[in-house]
């Protein structure tokens, strides 16, 4: 074969397929192109019209799948590490705001040079 593309086989089971079928749903646009992207290297089948693009997971070989598991995993690690980043920033920011309140207690008000009781 001269596309360099690898035996198409389908031995992937339905409850896999059907899992990242429910997966796929979750994608925004980009993402979404992506798998098209993935579909497109594979010479695998789709349709196009003005509700979106739409293919068959069933129908599509086990390297293709596989790639796009693959891709649909990074998406959701990256979802995941995300997450983890802005509660990271929230809880970050919390700290500082509540150690900034802190010291304004203790501080007195010092206008104009002069010290206030």
């Amino acid at each position: 074969m001269s596309d360099d593309l690898p035996p198409r086989t389908f031995l992937i089971p339905y409850e896999r397929r059907r899992q990242l079928f429910e997966n796929i749903k979750q994608l925004v646009k980009p993402e979404q192109e992506h798998i098209l992207k993935l579909l497109r290297k594979y010479k695998e089948s789709y349709t196009e019209n003005s509700n979106g693009i739409f293919f068959d997971l069933i129908n599509i070989c086990d390297a293709a799948f596989t790639s796009i598991e693959e891709y649909m995993e990074f998406c959701i690690k990256n979802r995941l590490e995300e997450k983890e980043r802005l509660e990271e920033l929230n809880r970050l920011r919390n700290e500082t705001y509540i150690e900034e309140d802190d010291g304004d207690d203790n501080k007195e008000d010092n206008i104009g040079g002069e010290a206030r009781a």
